[in-house]
């Protein structure tokens, strides 16, 4: 649990991240290309690995990466986009099998890394555009992913409730984009800003497996002389202050049977504050585990939740509670839910409460150490909030926690929006949307 992420800048700013273990028997990699979450490019951005990943001029379909990375004992390749905070990121990634008693061992794992960067630098395209086919392709697939969305009506209701809160802010903005965008891309204006962003983004390298920082270095040199980049844009920090002049109310009706109610917190409280471990610890003994107080009071007691939970997201400073119920039973859940957040601030707070959180976020870390994935996940997430403590250091702050950290932390915290999502009522039996 000692180990961290070394860290070195190599050409034209891109960084290199390597955490050297004998733990997994894979070598992760993610190439990770940063933009700012912003309305004119969301859409192109979240398309432009969707695009990448059909292939590079020397492995030009989606089959021809399949089976190079085949041959690399049954490796894996994939590009999506993400976010974090207001940031967008690209990120492709490979995850090589690692078999050390081969005798080109090496080669194995240069060629895997040296796919992902081909696949970046030179994507299938003709005459400056992409292959036509395959944008036309990519958009249908991404207008089906944004629109299945509102399929899952739990997800969908998070999504709402964020975009409300956040209208007028970035974050307000999903990773994947917007369907209203997709049809004014086309293949030549998507190549022109794939050069763009792969001229002026920040971009990282993060490595996880049994190699050195020389190692990753010697294997990136050939591919970095070919990058050509102007000198990336700094990306401002994430923001958590947002004023709250008064609550919204945000009702929406569709044909559905479960309601779902969601609150939106900000917690004005940021990743860089040492208050934060105990806004963790907070939002655990809120809705984080089975023994946290929505489950127990709003589920368990009360009967009047089907789910209720919370969600931290610390990159932009929020807490948002969600709770499938009848929506007849709206005000009276709403109470209830209220009731346990001022509880926490008033201090009510058992020690079995405090204790079992602790150890329930203490076993989520062990499980991020324990995965490739995870680490660096978690260390992307570090970057991004200009956190530069280690998960071992993190663990340690937490296990620290105290009651009245918990309430110092939790104090601040402000309701922003109420968001009911709901079927038809009759009006007879409507008790939503009267005690907001």
């Amino acid at each position: 649990m000692g180990n961290k992420f070394i860290v070195r800048t190599l050409n034209e700013q891109v960084r290199m991240h390597v955490y050297r273990t004998e733990k997994f028997k894979t070598l992760s990699l993610r190439l990770v290309i940063c933009r700012p979450l912003q309305e004119q490019q969301v859409t192109k951005t979240a398309l432009l690995p969707w695009v990448l990943r059909r292939g590079s001029r020397s492995l030009p379909t989606s089959r021809a990466v399949m089976t190079k990375m085949e041959e690399l004992y049954g490796s894996v390749f994939n590009a999506d986009v993400s976010k974090i905070g207001e940031r967008q990121m690209i990120v492709l990634s490979a995850d090589l099998t690692d078999p050390p008693t081969v005798p080109d061992r090496g080669r194995l794992l240069e060629e895997g890394m040296g796919v992902l960067f081909d696949i970046l630098q030179d994507p299938v395209s003709t005459n400056g555009a992409f292959q036509e086919e395959y944008v036309a392709q990519e958009k249908e697939a991404l207008r089906r992913h944004i629109k299945g969305l509102v399929n899952d009506k739990m997800n969908y209701a998070m999504v709402r409730c964020i975009e409300e809160m956040c209208k007028n802010e970035p974050f307000a903005l999903i990773a994947h984009g917007r369907v209203a965008d997709l049809d004014e891309i086309d293949a030549t204006g998507l190549y022109a800003f794939y050069q763009q962003v792969l001229a002026e983004s920040p971009c990282d390298l993060y490595v996880v497996g049994n190699v050195t920082p020389a190692e990753v270095e010697a294997w990136c040199r050939p591919w970095l002389a070919r990058l050509q980049r102007s000198n990336p844009f700094p990306i401002p920090g994430p923001s958590v202050e947002a004023s709250v002049a008064a609550v919204r109310m945000v009702d929406e009706v569709q044909d559905i049977g479960q309601g779902k109610l969601h609150l939106g917190f900000r917690t004005h409280v940021p990743r860089t504050s040492p208050d934060y471990f105990g806004l963790q610890v907070a939002n655990g003994i809120l809705g984080g585990f089975a023994h946290s107080k929505l489950f127990q009071n709003v589920r368990e007691k009360a009967s009047l939740a089907y789910y209720a939970f919370s969600r931290l997201e610390g990159s932009k400073g929020l807490i948002v509670i969600g709770a499938g119920i009848d929506a007849r039973n709206f005000d009276q859940a709403l109470d209830i839910i209220k009731a346990q957040v001022e509880a926490i601030k008033s201090g009510q707070i058992s020690d079995d409460e405090l204790e079992y959180t602790k150890r329930g976020l203490l076993n989520h870390y062990r499980e991020l150490i324990d995965s490739p994935g995870g680490l660096i996940a978690a260390q992307m997430e570090a970057d991004v909030n200009g956190i530069t403590i280690g998960l071992e250091e993190h663990c340690a702050a937490l296990s620290r926690v105290s009651k009245d950290d918990v309430v110092r932390a939790v104090t601040p915290l402000e309701l922003d929006t109420i968001y009911f999502l709901h079927g038809p009522v009759p009006a007879s039996e409507d008790g939503g949307g009267q005690n907001a």
